[in-house]
Parts: structure tokens; sequence; C-alpha cells
């Protein structure tokens, strides 16, 4: 068996760097608009992220003193295309999830009500419990933490640390994210958003790594904001390369009373 890792982080930041790679003691290298570009294209994962993909797990929400928990079902095609069922402990329909094209269409099966809008995180937020659009959402079950547009990213490193740090920045030099991979670069572990003032808005965390046909898949993931919601996943089992039909991601609005969350 051959398994897809990602090389190490030593090795590729060196030959993304050149002469700027630093090896010892604690660095913190800024890169150039040309190497930007290049290490845009590694942290977007593209050999170690599965097409389409669909898994089954539990699905734990922890809000102001609250907790729901649920299990639900998911199949997703990258870029953006994603079906998800929710259902309670016992087996009862909660909520059906579908996502395509921009759009998402949500229906609640207790009181059978539909809603539909952009899949904006402010949009998904009301229902998720959580800040992420709808195409950071397929990412995050893809296993591999969002990229946000970013115009200059920092690399830091220690040799009292384990593993190394990317710092991204957007507009006004303003930090946007930041992302940790494991020691030896074969995992993302860790990300953090940021909000216009500087402050975290949430933190993504992936543990309990297995290998799946091959690739090294986060089998917890866990979102949460700082005092707000937290949400952790649980996968029980998962399956790449899946074929899925068009269908799968059409809603059936027979019937249907909408609302509809952009007007």
């Amino acid at each position: 068996m051959i398994r897809v890792r990602f090389a190490t982080v030593a090795t590729i930041l060196c030959a993304i760097l050149g002469s700027s790679c630093a090896p010892i003691g604690k660095t913190r290298t800024s890169l150039s608009r040309d190497e930007t570009g290049r290490l845009t294209a590694f942290l977007q994962w593209p050999e170690n992220v599965p097409p389409s993909f669909k898994g089954i797990g539990k699905l734990r929400i922890e809000e102001r003193g609250a907790i729901r928990e649920m299990r639900v079902a998911w199949i997703g095609v990258r870029p953006g295309r994603l079906r998800l069922e929710a259902f309670g402990l016992w087996g009862h329909p909660m909520f059906l999830f579908i996502l395509r094209d921009g759009v998402f269409f949500l229906h609640h099966a207790q009181d059978g009500r539909y809603f539909k809008g952009k899949s904006t995180a402010r949009n998904l937020e009301r229902f998720l419990a959580v800040p992420v659009s709808g195409d950071e959402l397929v990412t995050v079950l893809s296993g591999r933490p969002p990229v946000l547009p970013f115009s200059k990213v920092d690399l830091e490193s220690s040799d009292d640390e384990t593993g190394q740090r990317f710092t991204l920045y957007g507009r006004s030099n303003r930090i946007v994210e930041k992302i940790w991979l494991n020691d030896d670069g074969t995992t993302a572990e860790r990300a953090s958003f940021f909000d216009t003032w500087g402050r975290v808005n949430h933190t993504l965390t992936f543990m309990d790594f297995r290998y799946v046909e091959d690739i090294l898949f986060p089998f917890e993931i866990v979102i949460e904001q700082d005092k707000g919601p937290k949400a952790t996943l649980k996968l029980e089992r998962l399956w790449t390369g899946v074929l899925v039909s068009d269908e799968t991601f059409v809603p059936d609005l027979s019937d249907a009373e909408m609302t509809d969350l952009d007007t």
C-alpha cells in the first residue's frame, strides 16, 4: 500500500523559500509575492483532499449551557456541494441541509419549515451554531482547514516547540488566519480565524487522525468560539472517491412554504 502524505514541512518550505529558509532557533520568515503564490498552492492540499466523500458520525453542540446531540450523515463534492442529514439519537429526522452553487436549502423536519439563502457564514450560523460559510463547511468535512484570502504570510518555527505555524495577513496588514501543522508536516492540526479587530473569531481543531484509502484524515473535528458555541463532530465511518449523482443535491420543494433569508 502506498500512502499519500504531505512532504515534510522543512523539505517543502526550503524548496519554496530557497535561501530564506532558516533552520535553527526561533525564526519568522516573511515571504515575497512569488513565494506567497507557491505557498498558496501548498496550503490548498490538492493531493490530499478527496474530490468526493461521505461519512456518518455524531455531532454535539454546546451553547449557553445547553447540549444538543444528534447523528449525522453527509455526502460532499468539492468545491461546494453538500448534503447533510441529522437525526435524533433514536433515529427520528431532525433536519436536511443541501448546499449547491452558493445557495443552501434547509428543511426542519419537526415543523416542516423550509429555508433558503446564500451560503454565507452569517446565514448558516443561524442554524449550525458555528460561523462558517458553505464552501468552508465542505472543506472542513473533507478534513482540511479553509484558507482565507491573504496577501502576505509569515512562517514561524521554534526549536522548543513542535510543528510550524503560518500567519496569514489580509488588507492593511491585518491577521486573518493562523494555521498550525504537526511536527512532521503531514497534517494541519489547528486553525484560528480572526475578525476585523484582530481578535480570534473561532478556532478549528483536528484530532484522532487515521488513514482512509491512503489519505490521513481527522476523525474528530471541533469548531469553537471564545465564550460561544462549540461543535464537536466525531466520525464513525468515512468513504472517499464516492460516485454521486447530481440529484443528490436537488431538494424536493413540492408543497414547501419557503422562507428566503436574503429577501
